[in-house]
């Protein structure tokens, strides 16, 4: 037990891990105003209460990039459907990005090769499905729980069962049910706990805003994604480390195998003329 906890801070801490990380917090930083821009326009589309998703957003946002982004999303023209449509479409490629590094972390990890462009569109179905997800929790806690007091139980419940399906999508072996559970209870408590404790920590125990001014709420935000990028990356780590088996079989997916024969195909073609 100590000893496979003990190499999953050595990965973690390793060249590879430490790329992986980087990797993955930048692809969030790039994830999250689209993601802000998409979350929205579904609240607005479907007429709920857009406080319910910015307190748990200002967990991990500081509210000075946050709120003035919200209020300028809010006051944007209602009137103009399609033009909001094209935009949520575009945002959902664009905050799939995250998805799509871990995609590459996990290929990499499981040395298993498929076209990159094949993971990308595949991201865009992993977010949409996470989305869709997120929606209804959403839903479902404002209908029946909000009025009961238990919404902190029901998001830690979806936000588990959440990073459970997402360690399930994000990888390309045929894995045992119980593959995920450590992992995602890690990364749900630990989450938790940094947009419980983080903001209060880093402003009343260190002094950011003193060194970078003005700067200082993108720099928590940049510190903020970090952490939290080390936090899924390591319950990663965890569930290859505890819950692997290196018996298991790749899956066969229909849609991965379909992109291989396409790609192949083109690159032979391709050959071919080149040779003529």
């Amino acid at each position: 037990m100590n000893y496979k906890i003990i190499e999953c801070i050595k990965e973690l801490n390793s060249f590879e891990g430490n790329l992986f990380v980087y990797s993955l917090s930048y692809a969030l930083l790039l994830t999250i105003p689209p993601a802000m821009i998409v979350i929205v326009f579904s609240f607005r589309w479907i007429d709920l209460n857009i406080n319910e998703i910015v307190d748990v957003l200002a967990l991990f946002i500081p509210d000075e990039v946050l709120y003035p982004f919200i209020d300028f999303l809010v006051n944007e023209n209602k009137n103009s459907i399609f033009g909001s449509m094209i935009t949520t479409f575009i945002s959902l490629f664009l905050s799939s990005r995250s998805i799509y590094s871990f995609l590459l972390i996990a290929s990499r990890y499981e040395k298993i090769e498929y076209p990159k462009w094949s993971l990308r569109l595949f991201s865009i179905y992993e977010f949409i499905c996470i989305y869709l997800y997120g929606m209804i929790c959403v839903i479902v806690n404002v209908l029946f729980f909000d009025s009961l007091g238990i919404s902190f139980l029901v998001y830690f419940s979806a936000s588990f069962i959440g990073f459970y399906l997402f360690y399930h999508l994000c990888t390309f072996r045929l894995r045992e049910w119980t593959y995920g559970l450590l992992g995602a209870l890690f990364s749900t408590i630990s989450i938790y706990f940094v947009g419980l404790l983080f903001f209060k920590i880093v402003r009343y125990f260190t002094n950011y805003e003193n060194v970078y001014g003005p700067l200082s709420s993108i720099m928590l935000l940049f510190l903020s994604v970090f952490v939290i990028s080390m936090i899924i990356y390591f319950g990663y780590i965890l569930n290859n480390k505890f819950t692997e088996n290196k018996n298991e079989e790749y899956r066969k997916n229909t849609f991965f195998h379909l992109c291989v024969k396409i790609e192949k195909t083109i690159s032979k073609r391709y050959t071919n003329e080149s040779r003529n």
